[in-house]
């Protein structure tokens, strides 16, 4: 229910009071705010003894779990003087975290009152943070318009008594595999509850309106768990706005367990503490805690269970099992595939780059996590999910803005994962399909085909279908295992000019087909035929003469090597061809990326005035926090750098991208053509790294000549078909007179040559 005008009106009047006190003096018996004075650092933590000394400084970080690296603190005002003695590099982030808080709380109040005097729709619902009464009032409303598709669910009660509340979205129909989504396992991390919320929503409001939406509805049971922590996330409303963990009592007169170092996998390991007072808290046994227990029986309740997100912020990271150690996750490579699908679906909403990988690879060892126990002890595809910020200060109160967008590109990635996780297999291609198939011989690459919710797969029932256009039958090539999901796929020989479609097939054991795309043979791949001539080719083995360009460059210049850095920053940890060097923003293993810039590498001089029709393919790395500012800019030029055209400006992308593009799109193929590529960090606030391997200039055609015209005089005439007839029969290739590339020459070829004829 909301607060009346008149209420609005004495919060106003208290407001007014409150702050006319402050500004004169307080009681004596009164204690100070919780956060006054306290400053949040962001600090350099380079060796053990320097984060042995920090978490003796700072009695909070704000991080998942400390180890070296870029960290942020939390100082009370009675040890700064001790970390300015300690040497640790640090900055201050925000002076005062009380003030920030007060300006949080003075921000909602005058929403709530904004809201009373609009009366209801008053604005967004997601203009701000809700407390916990507005997010079950908000899951109510929306089980009572929604009762065919939404039921709300009393799970269980945390340790203070409060509901533990989850909603039930699915459509008609039983037996379905169930997704589950849950945030608010730490107090004071608001926006994840506020993103849950957006996709609960999203779902029910867009069910018969949004067609990804209604068949994801109607194929999976949807429950979303928005407040896992009722009692920490009170807290932090009325008391202690940083509080993490719930409200345990623990006997020494502190209070709270963190509950993600709770679950009962690897419990009391690596990333949690024994000691009560420590935000790390694991608790005094794996799953002691009520709030704990009732998600570890909702998950046993629930066996249909095949996949779950775990919404926390901050970071912007897609992590994976296992959080206790460096162990590989025991998958198939399942969690890595639906992650990329995740981190894809995500980035393609604002262009923001969340980074990913297991836990202890990406973020730091976590034991007692539930992503451990949901997969390890329950066999479901489990993710954390760090939300936004990442630089952005403070992390745990994000201003309002930041809601949308964050619900925004997680929704598109929560619904991604319910798609991969339901879809029964998921197919893949490691070195990717080739955007034109190359005339005349076979080519080859790779495809992974994962099975997820489908039984196991039959590898000798893969392969890859095809057709000329045109055609109305598939020709079948069986595709080879390369052992565990991999297999090689083989494109036959086809004639120039030609256009070619296709789709990939495999069933279970039991017989049930998938297929990618997943609507074929309705909807197919196709690929033109074409002669490809390499003009000019680099893997930066050697130098062949690109040249170096700085502008306002602080750190960071491209330079050509082997990736020393790791990839722990964002940096490419290996080159893309596997041949081992490539162009890299510098070339360093620590703190050092762009700093602004362009930094810019640039290609000799080319001639393509002769060729039919050239492009250009290259592959390409870029990661930044910063989608803003940041950018990596690829350019042509016709007339030798005088002047540059742009092909693409790439805010972030996930890990190396190909490209291939067509030189004439963008500028005139003369004797004079170069590229450049250009990354920029300015202003200098985020982290951004490039990478550069791969480039080569090729042209495509038929040499002068049409399909059909098997002879090469020009024409496609009697005399084409004679030369067919005289090559009757099996032929390899080359072999012109094979235009259907099935490897025999016979009546399809002679129809081909029918088909084009031309005098």
């Amino acid at each position: 229910m909301r607060r009346s005008i008149r209420t609005a009106t004495l919060i106003g009047a208290a407001l007014l009071t409150a702050s006319m006190l402050a500004a004169s003096t307080l009681a004596a018996e009164d204690p100070p705010p919780p956060y006054e004075g306290h400053r949040l650092v962001r600090t350099e933590i380079r060796t053990a003894e320097q984060l042995r000394t920090m978490m003796d400084i700072s009695p909070d970080c704000w991080c998942e779990t400390p180890q070296r690296g870029t960290l942020d603190f939390r100082v009370p005002p009675d040890a700064m003087a001790k970390l300015e003695r300690s040497g640790i590099e640090h900055r201050v982030l925000v002076e005062n975290l009380q003030a920030t808080v007060d300006a949080e709380r003075l921000r909602l109040l005058a929403r709530d009152a904004a809201e009373d005097a609009a009366g209801p729709g008053g604005g967004s619902w997601y203009d701000d943070f809700r407390n916990l009464a507005d997010i079950v009032t908000r899951l109510n409303d929306l089980a009572a318009a929604h009762p065919a598709i939404m039921q709300m669910i009393d799970i269980g009660d945390s340790l203070e008594g409060r509901d533990i509340w989850a909603a039930r979205i699915t459509g008609p129909g039983t037996g379905k595999p169930a997704v589950l989504y849950n945030s608010c396992q730490h107090a004071r991390e608001w926006i994840s509850p506020m993103t849950t919320m957006y996709i609960l929503e999203h779902l029910v409001t867009q069910y018969g309106t949004d067609p990804q939406v209604t068949a994801l509805v109607d194929a999976v049971e949807f429950f979303v768990i928005p407040i896992v922590n009722p009692d920490g996330y009170e807290w932090s409303w009325t008391d202690e706005r940083f509080w993490r963990k719930n409200r345990r009592d623990n006997g020494d007169g502190t209070m709270g367990v963190d509950l993600n170092r709770n679950w009962g996998y690897e419990w009391g390991g690596n990333g949690a503490e024994p000691f009560p007072g420590d935000p790390l808290y694991h608790g005094p046994a794996p799953f002691s805690e009520p709030e704990t227990q009732v998600m570890r029986d909702f998950y046993i309740a629930h066996p249909n269970l095949v996949a779950s997100i775990d919404f926390h912020n901050y970071g912007q990271l897609v992590l994976w099992p296992w959080a206790y150690g460096a162990d590989p996750v025991n998958d198939g490579g399942v969690h890595a595939a639906i992650g990329d699908d995740v981190v894809d679906a995500i980035y393609g909403v604002n262009g923001l780059l969340y980074e990913h990988g297991p836990i202890e690879d990406t973020l730091y060892p976590a034991s007692g996590a539930s992503v451990d126990w949901t997969w390890g002890d329950q066999g479901v595809f489990s993710y954390t999910v760090e939300l936004r910020p990442l630089g952005s200060v403070p992390g745990f109160a994000p201003p309002p803005e930041e809601i949308l967008p964050t619900a925004m590109e997680n929704l598109a990635g929560a619904l991604a994962l319910a798609d991969a996780a339901t879809t029964g297999v998921l197919f893949d291609y490691p070195t990717g399909m080739p955007d034109i198939v190359p005339a005349g011989v076979s080519t080859s690459f790779e495809v992974t085909m994962t099975p997820v919710a489908a039984s196991l797969l039959d590898p000798s029932s893969a392969s890859l279908r095809w057709r000329l256009v045109g055609d109305d039958t598939f020709s079948v090539s069986p595709l080879t295992a390369l052992g565990g999901n991999l297999y090689e796929a083989t494109m036959p020989a086809v004639a120039c000019g030609q256009s070619i479609e296709f789709y990939f097939r495999i069933s279970t054991l039991i017989g049930t087909p998938y297929t990618d795309p997943p609507t074929a043979p309705v909807d197919l791949y196709a690929r033109d035929v074409f002669e490809i001539t390499t003009t000019f080719a680099d893997d930066f083995e050697t130098n062949v003469g690109w040249t170096l360009e700085h502008i306002d460059l602080d750190d960071g210049p491209w330079v050509r090597g082997v990736p020393i850095g790791g990839g722990d920053r964002g940096d490419p940890p290996t080159d893309f061809d596997g041949s081992g060097t490539c162009y890299l923003t510098d070339n360093v293993d620590g703190n050092s990326d762009v700093d602004g810039g362009p930094t810019r590498v640039i290609s000799p001089v080319l001639d393509l005035s002769t060729l039919t029709d050239p492009h250009l393919s290259y592959a390409r790395w870029f990661t930044s926090d910063d989608v803003d500012d940041d950018r990596l800019d690829v350019e042509l030029s016709d007339d030798g750098g005088a002047s540059w055209e742009l092909v693409e400006s790439v805010p972030g992308s996930s890990g190396w991208v190909t490209r291939t593009v067509r030189i004439g799109d963008y500028v005139t193929p003369t004797a004079t053509v170069q590229v450049r590529f250009g990354a920029t960090d300015n202003p200098s606030n985020s982290v951004a790294e490039a990478g550069l391997d791969a480039v080569r200039f090729f042209d495509i055609g038929c040499s002068g000549s049409i399909a059909g015209d098997v002879n090469g005089d020009g024409v496609v005439n009697f005399g084409d078909v004679l030369q067919v007839i005289g090559a009757w029969g099996p032929c390899g290739p080359p072999c012109p007179e094979d235009l259907s590339g099935n490897g025999i020459v016979g009546f399809e070829d002679i129809l081909l040559v029918i088909g084009n004829w031309s005098g």
